[in-house]
Order: structure tokens, then sequence, then C-alpha cells
């Protein structure tokens, strides 16, 4: 979802994270360093709460689109993942 050039697709997208779930336009990832709070109701409020909490929720939660896979992270791959999605960002 998080593809191309602007890192999203563009699609809406229901990731089933709470009751009375729509659909979301999938964000693009430039500049997420500088978004926060994240989510659609501004529930994470860091990067790393971002990059700890998808892994967790698994395939097609709560009704939510089915997501690709679950993976787990480990504390260097999120530190890893983390200064990726902050390389996006032009400070």
């Amino acid at each position: 979802c998080h593809s191309g050039p602007l890192f999203t697709n563009g699609e809406l997208a229901d990731v089933g994270s709470g009751p009375g779930e729509s659909q979301w336009r999938v964000p693009g990832l430039r500049e997420a360093a500088r978004t926060a709070p994240y989510m659609h109701d501004g529930q994470l409020a860091t990067l790393y709460d971002v990059v700890t909490h998808h892994p967790k929720r698994g395939q097609s939660q709560r009704g939510g689109d089915e997501i690709p896979q679950t993976i787990t992270l480990t504390s260097s791959e999120a530190n890893d993942l983390l200064a990726f999605l902050e390389s996006l960002t032009a400070f």
C-alpha cells in the first residue's frame, strides 16, 4: 500500500482500527516525521509507536482489509525502519 515515489498507492483502505471503521486514504510516507500524531484518529504519538503497532495487528483484524502478512521486527529492524522513515523527511 505504501508504494511508488510518494510511498502511497492513493487508495482507500480499512485496516480495522476500531469500532465504526471506515476507509481512509493510504497516506504517503514522505515527510512522515513531521505529521504526528499518527493514524486516522491520532492514537499514536510517534513514528516508533506506528512501527511497533502494525506488526502486532496480524491479517484482516476486525473486518479490515487484508494486511499482506504479519511481520515481527527485532529492535534493530524497528530502529532501521524508523531511520528509513525519518530519511524521507527533508530537514
